[in-house]
């Protein structure tokens, strides 16, 4: 994963395609949160090269929390790469 995260740094398409269908198929995982909190806050900052069925994924995600009274600490860095996205449309 750490491959990953340098490759969305770098800006490299494939790097970012795979971390965001990370983020969005996967982000109820039970371990990684270091790794998900890094990959979130390298996404928020290329969000502009997220492909569309990505975002949807991504944009998607949120509402798996709903109703949940506990919510993983990244859950924050979720919302603002939702927010970040939102603005790139």
């Amino acid at each position: 994963m750490t491959s990953i995260i340098e490759g969305i740094q770098e800006q490299d398409p494939v790097a970012i395609r795979l971390a965001s269908q990370f983020i969005g198929d996967n982000f109820q995982t039970p371990f990684g949160k270091i790794i998900r909190s890094k990959i979130l806050n390298r996404l928020k900052n290329v969000a502009h090269l997220i492909s569309r069925d990505c975002c949807q994924a991504i944009l998607l995600a949120p509402a798996k929390f709903a109703g949940d009274s506990y919510k993983p600490q990244e859950y924050s860095k979720l919302i603002k790469l939702v927010e970040a996205i939102k603005k790139v449309q």
